[in-house]
């Protein structure tokens, strides 16, 4: 019964947003994305302490491009790139201390937005699910 209360409340929400289950998303989810990944990557290479994990200098570098990649072209990755990335993005996000940001929420994010262009792509994903998950 729960379900259905957020279900009818994520539907009115997004009828009143004038946004239907038809609708292309047009929203640029690249560039705050992938500005936040160069930043990780710049932060994490330039570590204080003079000692950069360069495995992450160049995990964080590889997922910005890989989502530079996905957000020009607006091709959704193929299943097993959209599996790739978000094991790399929580793979990352495990443990990421980069002084001055929050890594582990940026990389939670890279995992959770390729979910969403993938399952949109499908169709899987309703507008109103959509809005939720951008707001969470």
């Amino acid at each position: 019964m729960k379900e259905l209360a957020v279900l009818a409340f994520a539907l009115a929400l997004s009828s009143r947003a004038g946004i239907h289950e038809t609708m292309q998303l047009t929203a640029a989810l690249g560039s705050p994305l992938t500005d936040a990944l160069r930043d990780l990557e710049v932060a994490e290479s330039r570590k204080s302490d003079g000692s950069p994990d360069w495995n992450r200098v160049t995990g964080f570098g590889r997922m910005r491009d890989a989502c530079v990649a996905m957000c020009a072209t607006h091709q959704p990755p193929s299943p097993a790139e959209a599996a790739a990335l978000r094991a790399v993005a929580l793979a990352l996000a495990d443990g990421a201390t980069v002084p001055g940001s929050d890594a582990p929420n940026v990389m939670r994010t890279v995992a959770a937005t390729v979910t969403l262009i993938e399952k949109r792509a499908k169709g899987e994903s309703k507008a109103g699910e959509v809005i939720i998950l951008a707001l969470g």
